[in-house]
């Protein structure tokens, strides 16, 4: 089906979207930072990520500027996934671009429709 990049450090976390986008029958790929996020994503080019705001080398908000300033990687659909509800990230990851911004958990059917917005929109 679909090629989706998760990043995400939470292993628990992680463990629980990538059940939910396996049972889907989605290739992942799992990083844990941004640093390894960035030097496979030209390579890999998906067709959605996933992207946790709070990493611990990089910023996840920069992170998002870094994959919308890049035309080889612009156009691929960005979706924030977030423990952290604060309105100025919200605003600030708005300004940048994205195509969805949840706060987790984001697991099972409600990560499911989410997915199937992007990657089979009918």
């Amino acid at each position: 089906m679909a090629l989706i990049f998760l990043v995400e450090d939470d292993e628990h976390q992680a463990f629980l979207m990538r059940r939910t986008l396996e049972n889907l029958s989605h290739d992942i790929i799992w990083r844990r930072n941004g640093v390894d996020f960035m030097e496979t994503v030209l390579d890999e080019m998906p067709d959605l990520i996933l992207l946790d705001l709070r990493l611990p080398d990089i910023d996840g908000v920069e992170l998002l500027a870094l994959v919308k300033g890049d035309p080889a990687t612009a156009g691929i659909p960005v979706v924030i996934t977030t423990a952290v509800d604060h309105h100025e990230l919200y605003v600030q990851c708005e300004a940048i671009g994205f195509e969805g911004y949840y706060v987790k958990p984001l697991i099972g059917d409600e990560l499911a429709a989410v997915i199937n917005r992007f990657v089979n929109p009918n």
